[in-house]
């Protein structure tokens, strides 16, 4: 039996349209309309929220779709790709995260990196060896404070 969704929420205080008729939507349908042909008020009750609630959730998720689009946002990530792209751009997340991005206003790490260039090593040397712990120039241990 093929179920026909409407065009709107069966909500009577909601006025949102169905924006695209999915399968999801249709068991839904289904399952409200099965409730409404045995009088299960509680099961066509909420067959009925659920029903809202999916239509809401496509509505957001349609907004935001377009929303990165108009932002100039990717809306299909390819993640077999996506470790290759991210260290091509190394030198612009490195600029973002600590010469413009919030991590400059940190003051503790604003005052790790000037301990590291009165002690003549480079940021970007020092950031590295700093992943490692047995590459950690001993004299930078020494520095550390708890606290």
């Amino acid at each position: 039996m093929k179920i026909d969704i409407p065009s709107a929420c069966p909500i009577d205080d909601c006025d949102d349209q169905v924006l695209t008729k999915t399968e999801g939507l249709r068991y839904l349908f289904k399952r409200y309309n099965d409730a409404l042909d045995v009088d299960d008020i509680v099961a066509s009750g909420m067959a009925e929220l659920e029903i809202c609630l999916a239509i809401r959730a496509q509505r957001s998720r349609i907004d935001s779709i377009n929303h990165a689009r108009t932002v100039g946002w990717p809306i299909n990530i390819n993640f077999r790709g996506l470790p290759d792209r991210v260290v091509k751009m190394k030198d612009q997340i490195y600029q973002l995260l600590f010469v413009e991005g919030l991590k400059s206003k940190d003051v503790f790490l604003v005052r790790f990196l000037h301990v590291l260039k009165e002690k003549g090593y480079s940021t970007r040397d020092s950031y590295k060896k700093l992943h490692d712990p047995m590459k950690v120039p001993k004299d930078l241990i020494t520095d550390a404070r708890p606290g």
